[in-house]
Order: structure tokens, then sequence, then C-alpha cells
């Protein structure tokens, strides 16, 4: 990186998940641009380290924690990644924001544009869950996504199941699962430390768009946020809350060749 878990709050967690990063001209940043997966993976034998903080901004007061810091690491293989983090709240998992305090993720990029017409990867997040009471738990999200770069953009099409983790949502249970999109560039060409925008679109019943911007402070530092809103708050048949979301981090990339 999900479900109907939580009480009131696990609509729509991305959390985004995926503490996984990847690294782009020796520069990292996340591997999901806001809750989409990209095609793009970590560095060839590079390890990312990954600092987060993330947070869920409800209108309503929550007995649980609403934020926690996320920790969380980075392998780049020639064209796979794998990746894991751990969430420093208890409370923040318990109430259903994330899949567990421990979570891991594989992706595979099968075609490279430039070798390749496009670039496409397949992959999965939050492999391994946790379960909540009344049986509800988070479930393996796997996904295809293709993506194609032009001089100053790239577009990115796609389709996930169980997207953010939910197998169905809301009380008519439908399938979380749908088309996913998104599309970033370079919207400030600094010489060494470029500013890239990325918007991006999960579709299904826990649908959410995002938006997020992220710069390399040097060769091996980085930095981003992202900001995501559900687009169905509250949810139609339960009026369960779907707050906005937060996420700030900061990445360290470490090549061990």
């Amino acid at each position: 990186m999900k479900r109907f878990v939580n009480r009131s709050m696990g609509i729509v967690t991305l959390t985004a998940a995926v503490l996984f990063l990847l690294t782009v001209n020796v520069y990292a940043i996340p591997t999901v641009f806001n809750n989409v997966p990209s095609t793009d993976v970590t560095g060839n034998n590079t390890l990312v380290l990954m600092f987060n903080y993330y947070k869920y901004a409800y209108k309503t007061q929550q007995a649980a924690d609403t934020a926690s810091m996320m920790y969380g690491v980075e392998y780049g293989y020639k064209k796979l990644e794998l990746g894991g983090d751990f969430i420093a709240s208890r409370s923040f998992v318990d109430n259903g924001n994330y899949p567990g305090r421990s979570n891991f993720n594989f992706k595979w990029r099968i075609l490279t544009q430039g070798s390749d017409e496009i670039s496409m990867a397949v992959g999965a997040m939050y492999l391994g869950s946790e379960k909540y009471t009344g049986g509800q738990y988070y479930y393996p999200s796997p996904y295809v996504v293709f993506s194609k770069a032009f001089k100053s953009v790239r577009l990115h099409l796609g389709y996930q199941n169980n997207i953010l983790g939910f197998k169905r949502a809301d009380l008519d249970n439908k399938n979380s699962r749908g088309l996913i999109a998104a599309i970033d560039g370079v919207v400030w060409k600094h010489p060494v430390r470029p500013v890239s925008l990325m918007l991006d679109y999960a579709g299904g019943p826990l649908a959410t768009y995002g938006v997020g911007i992220s710069q390399p402070l040097n060769s091996r530092v980085s930095w981003f946020y992202c900001f995501y809103k559900p687009v169905h708050d509250p949810m139609p048949l339960s009026q369960t809350e779907s707050p906005k979301q937060h996420w700030l981090g900061l990445t360290y990339s470490m090549p061990l060749r």
C-alpha cells in the first residue's frame, strides 16, 4: 500500500501505505504516488530507509490514536523490489487505520519504457493481515499498472483488487476493486532539487483522489508530502466518516555496491 473494517476509521485507509519507496535517478521517492502504485522500482542493490508521519483528519473525536510515526525499508534488485514497514502506535493499528504493525510489499517491473514501448509492473501491497473484532481484516492488494512517459509528464493506468486492503465496502458489500490512474511530472526544474507533482485516483466504492509533491535534497535524501481525500464522505449507506489523510515522509537511499 483496504476494507470496511474498523469502527469509524477504516474506510479509507491507505495508509498508504506502503511505505515502500523507490529511487529514480538515484533519488528516493515513494513507490506509490499518493495512493496508486507506480511502475518504478527501487534502484538495483539499493537500500532505502523511510521515516514517516501519517495522520487521519477526522471531523469527530476519536478514542484511539489518529496519527502515528511509521518506519519503512525497501530493497531493490534488478527489476524487483521488496519492502516492509513498522507502525509505532499500537492504538493506531488496533482502530483499523493500518493492516498491522508490520507489513510488506512486492513489485516486479516486467516492461521498461526504452527497451519496450511502455512500462508495466505487477505487485501486491500490505501482505500479511491482522484480524479485528467481528471477523473483519485486511487483505493483500494485488495490482497491475502501466505507464507511458512523454516529454514532461508520465501517465499511469492500471487495475487493483482489494483497494486500500479492503475486500468489500459499506453495507452493500461491494467489491473494493477498480481502475487506478495517475499523472506525475516535474513542476520546478531545479538542476539539483527539482520538485515533482503527483496526482492520482483509485476507484471502487472506497474511491480516493490524492495530490502530492516530492523533492530530492541531495543524492541520498528526499522528502515528500501527500494529501488524500475520499470521494464518498460519509459512506452512502453506513454514513461512516471517511477522513482526509496527510502523509509526510523523509527517505534515505544507500547503494550497497
